[in-house]
């Protein structure tokens, strides 16, 4: 498979710069995650949930960052 050649400027000079790009999901909060220490009930809830939420990354593809060429 032979690759294209990347454009503008630098691209000429020194090619393709790819770079992987993710797409993030987060889960729902996990009840009991929290340490009751730490648990505090005031206008910090919301951050205090969002904390607990995991974040799942997943591969999508890579993208040049000089011409925007995706593979």
């Amino acid at each position: 498979m032979k690759e294209s050649s990347c454009k503008g400027i630098f691209g000429t000079m020194f090619g393709h710069k790819f770079r992987a790009r993710y797409s993030t999901t987060k889960s729902a909060s996990k009840p009991g995650s929290v340490d009751g220490s730490n648990f505090i009930m005031s206008t910090d809830m919301p951050q205090i949930i969002e904390s607990t939420r995991e974040v799942t990354s997943t591969y999508e593809h890579d993208v040049c960052v000089r011409c925007g060429e995706v593979r």
